[in-house]
């Protein structure tokens, strides 16, 4: 590979109003899913995953669901590591085993069959979702010091800005794919965040070389 000479402020301009309208896209998407972003981390209520020997539509579950006085729920088919298709049921605390009982019925020919119930209570995950944002703004207010220290305030503005930019790009595609945040979701989002840290920092430091 030869010398490169890559205007890339050339660019500058159809790369900010694609970045802004993946951003805004999102957002639009979170806000008019409303908690429904959030995993029952940080809602709190029972997280239902169950194998299948024959796929269901989503909307005949939920009207099955809600004949058996269970609203409020959150349905979606997801691929497993391993391989396959399983079904995630996200809803209210307790009721994970009235859920299974409902499809067994509605649904005999789908046998429908338990990998995992997560149960989280309401104050648990409010605190889990309080102590994430907490979190991440001490984390934020700790990368502007540094930076500044290291480098000059200006400097620490930039990596902010680009933080943030990777960051809630990667949320809009979440939302795009319709999953919810998860303890383990932002575990992801403060690796992705890391990496990006890191290439601003190396990106700085040569240009103050």
């Amino acid at each position: 590979i030869g010398r490169t000479n890559i205007d890339f402020l050339r660019f500058r301009w159809p790369a900010i109003i694609l970045s802004v309208g993946i951003v805004l896209a999102g957002a639009g998407l979170a806000g008019k899913r409303g908690e429904q972003i959030y995993g029952v981390d940080f809602t709190g209520g029972d997280a239902l995953t169950l194998k299948f020997a024959q796929r269901q539509d989503v909307s005949e579950i939920r009207q099955a669901l809600e004949k058996a006085d269970i609203k409020e729920t959150f349905i979606q088919y997801q691929r497993e590591s391993q391989g396959g298709e399983s079904l995630f049921i996200k809803a209210p605390f307790g009721a994970g085993e009235k859920i299974q009982t409902a499809l067994k019925t509605g649904f005999p020919k789908a046998d429908f069959k338990e990998l995992k119930l997560d149960k989280v209570g309401g104050v648990v995950g409010g605190e889990l979702k309080r102590a994430a944002w907490i979190g991440m703004g001490v984390a934020a207010l700790g990368i502007l010091i540094y930076i500044t220290l290291r480098f000059e305030f200006a400097y620490a503005v930039g990596a902010i800005i680009a933080l943030l930019h990777d960051v809630l790009i990667c949320l809009a595609f979440f939302f795009f794919f319709n999953y919810q945040l998860s303890l383990t979701a932002v575990g992801a989002l403060l690796t992705v965040a890391g990496y990006s840290l890191n290439d601003t920092i190396v990106i700085f430091d040569r240009i103050r070389e």
